[in-house]
């Protein structure tokens, strides 16, 4: 997983998501923001009031294909002051055995 290459704006991006697993990879549209503050990751916080969630949705990337996804986090955490960012979403990878082993990935980007 990575950002797109001039996708980063206070409000969004597009991360590229690039399956080398030999089996199929699902992901969400959930995701986590984090901030780095003195060599520091820290959970960035939500701005809005109340209880919130994400599609239920799983989008299959099957072995050695290539795809874009385009995130706007403006709803949960309002625009992007400047700094170092990262974003954390999770992917499930199935397994030999038919099951679904979740792991997380990040990318990083700054804001200017």
């Amino acid at each position: 997983m990575s950002t797109k290459e001039h996708s980063v704006n206070p409000k969004g991006l597009t991360l590229l998501f690039l399956s080398k697993s030999y089996n199929e990879v699902i992901y969400g549209e959930s995701f986590i923001l984090e901030k780095k503050i003195d060599g520091i990751w820290y959970e960035y916080p939500i701005v809005i009031d109340g209880e919130y969630g994400f599609k239920d949705i799983g989008y299959e990337l099957p072995p050695g294909e290539e795809r874009e996804f385009k995130v706007d986090w403006q709803w949960l955490y309002g625009e992007l002051e400047p700094g170092e960012y990262r974003i954390i979403k999770d992917i499930s990878n199935l397994e030999d055995s038919g099951d679904y082993k979740t792991y997380y990935l990040a990318a990083e980007f700054e804001i200017e």
